[in-house]
């Protein structure tokens, strides 16, 4: 009985802990100077974009893939992601945004209030875990 007690004063102190550091981090966060955003390079499928609304759309690529940055994205000598060097998966994902913007354009999505986006396939996960009779390879980027 007297383990139970404890716990439950310890879980009585990690609210209260809670409660008093509520929003702080958010506060510190909002008092820091926002750094810029870097010059848009090497983009050739998010163009006509700024730089905020592509990182948005990358940042929502991610979570829909469940990847890091660094699976498409270089790791650069500092140890910060280089985003500018080619690398086969930008390629990869470059195609597949196309395909996304083309099945978007064509009925039903089109008027539908339901897009397809990375997430549709991939369910959080870089590899589509079914099986496609065909494949990408029945796929072909528009020209």
């Amino acid at each position: 009985m007297r383990k139970h007690s404890f716990s439950l004063v310890r879980l009585i102190a990690v609210v209260a802990v809670a409660f008093v550091f509520d929003g702080q981090p958010a506060k510190a966060q909002a008092q820091q100077p926002q750094q810029p955003l870097p010059a848009l390079v090497n983009i050739k499928v998010l163009t006509g974009m700024t730089p905020a609304q592509v990182r948005t759309e990358m940042n929502t690529i991610r979570d829909q893939l469940g990847a890091r940055c660094r699976y498409c994205h270089f790791n650069g000598k500092d140890g910060v992601t280089d985003y500018v060097p080619e690398t086969p998966m930008k390629e990869t994902a470059r195609q597949m945004m196309r395909m996304v913007q083309v099945l978007n354009q064509q009925e039903p999505f089109r008027s539908g209030s339901i897009k397809v986006n990375c997430a549709t396939c991939h369910k959080g996960s870089p590899h589509i875990s079914i099986f496609v009779p065909g494949g990408r390879e029945t796929w072909v980027p528009p020209e």
